[in-house]
């Protein structure tokens, strides 16, 4: 077969026709894959801890960089509204128009629902009320129930269970002795009552 016979083949000219179509599709795929990606550009982020959204917004734009609040917490020790914490991390190398993901420090304390620890060992109580977010203090009281902890305060009032108390607030946990006054004090009385204190009396007779 001739040269020119090849070129005039009509199924040779379409298969020739669609290897040029097929990598002229992929060239061009993967030329618009370079602009979309912008491929060998990268910015560095920006440290933005410690600054308001206010302050960071002008660093982040600069870079082209965009920010999301995604969570917020409350730390005594940092400034209100103060970002804290920051993904991805500052020097990281991203590409522009990253989306900056960023913790900031709450406004206001956080509030915690009291949990019942009454009627619990004060081992159990202290570990719940701590992990809670509660401090503790310890008050003992005559009570015939050793380290029970019969009752919760916040300073002189008592507090129940499901009350909202501030993170950090410091509580009293009133707890058992294992001795009880009271209780002793009732059988004096109730014996006195029966006569049976009369026993010291009738001890004269043995002199």
């Amino acid at each position: 077969m001739s040269i020119k016979s090849i070129f005039n083949n009509i199924y040779l000219k379409n298969i020739v026709a669609i290897i040029i179509v097929i990598a002229l599709l992929i060239v061009a795929t993967f030329w618009a894959l370079n602009i979309y990606t912008k491929h060998g550009e990268a910015v560095v982020v920006p440290d933005i801890k410690g600054v308001t959204v206010a302050e960071a917004l002008p660093l982040l734009k600069s870079k082209g960089l965009r920010y999301e609040v995604v969570d917020s917490i409350f730390a005594k020790n940092k400034t209100p509204g103060v970002i804290c914490e920051q993904v991805p991390q500052a020097n990281t190398k991203v590409k522009p128009n990253r989306i900056i993901f960023i913790t900031i420090n709450s406004f206001s304390t956080k509030q915690i629902e009291l949990p019942d620890v009454r009627d619990l060992s004060l081992r159990q109580a202290e570990t719940i009320l701590q992990n809670a977010g509660f401090a503790t203090s310890i008050l003992l009281v005559d009570s015939e129930f050793k380290d029970l902890v019969l009752r919760v305060k916040k300073g002189e009032a008592i507090v129940y269970p499901g009350t909202k108390l501030l993170d950090g607030t410091r509580l009293t946990l009133e707890v058992g002795n294992g001795g009880d006054s009271a209780y002793s004090d009732s059988i004096r009385i109730d014996s006195a009552k029966e006569g049976t204190t009369t026993s010291t009396t009738n001890d004269d007779s043995w002199f």
